[in-house]
């Protein structure tokens, strides 16, 4: 083939490939005419589909004016990278605009916190406190979040949070500060308390910022609150848990069980997969002879038996607050006893516990403690003198120091009625009662004695007295 021929061959194709294209664009139909753009709502009216929500803390944030996703990554979020995490969580389409007024919801692990230093404000005997500061416990500590608190039997611990909600952990119990912190880009105070075995107790000031909580949780249930007076109880035994509201009110969520809410006066049980019953707390147990003085080796307490009580709990303190306990007891039966305590005042506190575990209503007692070694103790009774004009001396033995004075009673037997003889403020160990009709008395003698805390009044057990006859 020659170069002219070769060159209009390849001329020609080219000419029909040209013309092939151009019939393809030909047929090819027309392109619709673009769309006019949208304003910049109206691309958020229609955002991308948000995820499902996650069963994690959350908080809520309402975007204001000059707000950008690349801004608050940068100023509030642990790392900026994260903003994506959020972005795709909220369906927003773009990180440099955001609609004034919208709400972001951000899961609370992504955002900077400040800590909350809980102090602790008391505590008695065994009290472990793991990932606090080093050394044994102290009155005044701080303690942060993360920090696990442990007492042993007979032990007590106070934390005193800086707005003025208290939470008490009785003994035997474990309690671990799960959150305790502000989050910077709201402000919010968030309080997670984690019950892992016992009890904890819980006085809550009035939460007043919407964002603001306090959580307790144990490993079967949430108890949150807003300001209120309630007890939480998780046995690890058979992995059930109660809460008990005193006063306010308590949500509770049970996952597989339900969520409700507990009034004051009224608890509720939580035992995995069992559907939530808010019943009335059992009432305040009564002491039966409160009044008495405390005097002998041991103290000892009976409380009078309700119906429905599975179990009794007594807890004494140096305050009637009760934010000074210093020893307790968990029983079935209705009688206690407490040894080695010093002479002085103290107060308890009653509950009854019902078989659900719930602990019901408290009521406190103020109880005067006086042994040391002052006693009084009876003697014989002698007569003289002639018939028609016998004389009775009546005497008894004192012990220990401290002035005092004593009161006299002598009453017929069998008789309802007043003593046949009562007289007060005698300052000797005896007393005389002449021609006294035969027949059978009781006699016993009160020992007053003044203390720097007040006046103790100590009475002896009634002793019998035949009269013979003239």
């Amino acid at each position: 083939m020659s170069k002219r021929f070769a060159t209009t061959a390849v001329a020609l194709a080219a000419l029909a490939f040209a013309a092939g294209l151009g019939a393809a664009e030909a047929q090819a139909p027309a392109k619709a005419p673009a769309a006019a753009p949208r304003r910049f709502d109206e691309r958020l009216a229609a955002p991308l589909p948000p995820l499902p929500p996650l069963n994690e803390p959350t908080t809520s944030y309402i975007i204001r004016k000059g707000d950008t996703l690349w801004g608050l990554g940068d100023k509030y979020f642990l790392r900026r990278p994260t903003y994506e995490e959020v972005r795709i969580r909220n369906g927003v389409r773009y990180v440099r605009r955001l609609h004034i007024g919208a709400e972001l919801i951000i899961p609370t692990r992504l955002l900077k916190t400040e800590p909350i230093d809980a102090t602790l404000g008391a505590f008695r005997g065994a009290v472990t406190i793991a990932g606090g500061p080093p050394g044994p416990p102290q009155v005044g500590m701080t303690v942060r979040e993360g920090a696990v608190i442990a007492t042993g039997a007979d032990a007590f611990a106070r934390l005193d949070l800086p707005d003025g909600s208290r939470v008490s952990i009785p003994s035997q119990s474990r309690v671990r500060l799960q959150t305790m912190h502000r989050v910077l880009l709201v402000g919010a105070i968030e309080r997670t308390f984690v019950v892992e075995a016992g009890r904890s107790e819980s006085t809550v000031a009035p939460i007043t910022k919407p964002q603001d909580n306090y959580f307790v949780r144990t490993p079967v249930s949430v108890s949150a609150v807003r300001g209120t007076d309630f007890r939480v109880a998780y046995a690890e035994g058979d992995n059930s848990a109660s809460t008990g509201v005193v006063e306010g009110t308590v949500g509770l969520d049970a996952p597989g069980s339900g969520s409700v809410t507990v009034p004051a006066t009224f608890g509720v049980g939580v035992k995995p997969g069992v559907p939530l019953v808010v019943v009335p707390l059992l009432p305040a147990p009564a002491l039966d002879d409160a009044s008495r003085v405390q005097d002998q080796s041991s103290l000892a307490f009976d409380v009078v038996p309700i119906e429905g009580a599975k179990t009794y709990r007594i807890q004494l303190a140096n305050d009637a607050a009760m934010q000074d306990i210093f020893a307790e007891q968990t029983q079935a039966s209705p009688h206690f006893q407490f040894a080695g305590l010093p002479d002085g005042g103290y107060f308890i506190r009653l509950t009854a516990t019902d078989a659900a575990g719930i602990e019901g209503l408290p009521r406190i007692y103020p109880v005067q403690r006086y042994v040391d070694d002052n006693g009084v103790f009876l003697g014989e009774v002698t007569v003289d003198g002639p018939p028609g004009d016998r004389r009775y001396h009546f005497s008894w033995r004192v012990t220990g120091k401290g002035s005092r004075s004593f009161r006299f009673q002598l009453s017929r037997e069998p008789s309802a009625e007043a003593p046949y003889v009562d007289e007060g403020g005698l300052k000797d160990s005896q007393i005389t009662v002449t021609n006294l009709p035969p027949g059978q008395y009781r006699w016993r003698v009160m020992s007053e004695t003044a203390r720097k805390d007040g006046l103790v009044d100590l009475w002896t057990p009634p002793q019998k007295y035949t009269a013979p006859a003239n």
